[in-house]
């Protein structure tokens, strides 16, 4: 799964520049190169989350898990009228 590798070249990154100019190799680079297998990438992404608090890290991690899902669930159609929904309930308040 591709998303593991995005998410290990992000927090080997971890910086604006070095994202911007360096993701698009990175996560292809440890996806088709190196190919790691579940248990390398579960520790390196172990040693990645040193750098966030657990609490945060716990807590971001379900929300874009819940995020994906509920995209993928959704029409294109829905998820238009469920944003303009959002967006005129925010002006009206």
């Amino acid at each position: 799964m591709k998303t593991k590798e995005a998410i290990l070249a992000l927090m080997v990154l971890d910086g604006f520049w070095a994202i911007k100019l360096r993701y698009w190799m990175l996560w292809r680079w440890f996806y088709y190169i190196k190919q790691y297998g579940e248990e390398e990438l579960t520790d390196l992404l172990n040693l990645g989350k040193k750098k966030v608090p657990l609490g945060e890290y716990y807590t971001n991690t379900m929300l874009l898990t819940a995020l994906k899902d509920t995209s993928m669930m959704m029409k294109k159609t829905e998820v238009v009228t469920s944003l303009a929904a959002r967006n005129t309930e925010q002006h009206t308040k």
